[in-house]
């Protein structure tokens, strides 16, 4: 017999499941069947592109937050984070390539002040 937690682990993965065979083929049906707007208003298409594209974002965000994760998002206090002692993955941008932010995303992790 499954336990919770194993439930909820395989409750999970099946409604992530079904939300990426209904979601993505529905986002790309959505896209050719407007394709014909790109030739009369590109700021339209590009437009209603931008919210269905945000659409399936929100979805993989959801993903996350049911797994459990917080997602901290640039411009925030990432002190708040660092000190309160739980595990974090920083994956920088590629913005972080030049030397002057470099220095100031790695000020933010230093652990001495």
């Amino acid at each position: 017999m499954l336990s919770s937690r194993a439930f909820l682990c395989a409750a999970r993965v099946l409604w992530v499941l079904a939300n990426n065979l209904y979601c993505i083929p529905a986002y790309f049906a959505y896209m050719a069947l407007s394709a014909p707007l790109l030739l009369f208003s590109p700021a339209a298409f590009w437009r209603m592109e931008e919210v269905f594209f945000d659409w399936l974002l929100s979805m993989v965000a959801c993903w996350a937050y049911t797994a459990g994760y917080r997602v901290v998002e640039s411009g925030d206090d990432l002190d708040a984070v660092a000190n309160s002692g739980a595990s974090f993955l920083f994956l920088p941008n590629h913005q972080v390539r030049q030397r002057s932010r470099k220095t100031v995303v790695f000020q933010s992790f230093d652990l001495s002040r």
